[in-house]
């Protein structure tokens, strides 16, 4: 459950930091596929 700072947050600002929302592992493999998809090295 968001917090109402949370959501003032978000109204605010458009985004919404949620931290541990997923696995380091998990997170990991995002990024290996975003930087493959970029036309730069990481």
């Amino acid at each position: 459950m968001l917090s109402e700072n949370q959501i003032e947050q978000f109204i605010l600002s458009g985004f919404l930091r949620i931290d541990q929302a997923f696995s380091p592992a998990v997170a990991d493999a995002a990024l290996n596929i975003l930087w493959n998809d970029l036309p730069c090295d990481r």
